[in-house]
C-alpha cells in the first residue's frame, strides 16, 4: 500500500481517491476491504407489501433490513478487529464510499479489491448496490501507537449538517 497525496494505491489496479481516506490509510500498514449484504429477499418482500398497500409493514420491514445489514457490517468489523489485535495491531472505524469526501464512484475500486466473483452484490451504473441492504467499506489497520482507532475526519470537515457527523 502506498499513499500519494489524496491517492492510495493498494496495487497496480486498485487506487482509492480522497483526502479523508488517504489521511486514514497513511497511518496504516494494512487495509481490510469488505462487502456485506443480507440478500434481496427482505427488500423484495417490502416492495411487494408496498404494492399491496401495506405501507406501514413495508416501512417497518425496510427499517429492520437496514438494522440487520448494519449488524452484519459490525460483526465483520469486530472480526477484523479481533484478527488485528491478535497480530498486535489496532483498527479504524469503517469507511464506505459516499462518506466524507470519498466519492460514491469509488465503489468500483472496493468491488475490484474484493473481487466481483466473490459477492452476490452488484453495482448499478451510478455505483449503488443491489441488493440495497448491502454495505461496502474499508477498515484501516495500524500499529498500536498510530492513532488509527482515534482517526475522526469530522475535525477537519466543515459540513456541520452531515448526518454522519461524530
Amino acid at each position: 500500500m502506498a499513499v500519494q497525496d489524496s491517492r492510495v494505491l493498494l496495487d497496480d489496479r486498485i487506487a482509492f481517491q480522497g483526502d479523508v481516506i488517504a489521511r486514514l490509510l497513511k497511518r496504516c500498514r494494512k487495509v481490510a476491504v469488505s462487502v456485506v449484504t443480507i440478500g434481496g429477499y427482505l427488500e423484495g418482500t417490502a416492495r411487494r407489501l408496498a404494492r399491496e398497500g401495506n405501507l406501514l409493514q413495508s416501512s417497518v420491514l425496510d427499517a429492520i433490513g437496514s438494522q440487520a445489514v448494519h449488524k452484519v457490517a459490525d460483526f465483520v468489523h469486530c472480526a477484523i478487529e479481533t484478527r488485528a489485535r491478535y497480530e498486535g495491531f489496532i483498527v479504524s472505524r469503517r469507511f464506505s464510499p459516499g462518506y466524507c469526501d470519498w466519492n460514491i464512484d469509488q465503489q468500483l475500486m472496493v468491488f475490484h479489491a474484493v473481487g466481483r466473483d466473490t459477492t452476490s452484490v452488484h453495482l448499478t451504473d451510478h455505483c449503488l448496490m443491489i441488493p440495497s441492504k448491502s454495505i461496502s467499506g474499508i477498515v484501516g489497520i495500524g500499529a498500536a501507537d498510530s492513532g488509527v482507532s482515534d482517526y475522526n475526519p469530522c475535525g477537519i470537515c466543515d459540513r456541520a449538517d452531515c448526518a454522519g457527523r461524530r
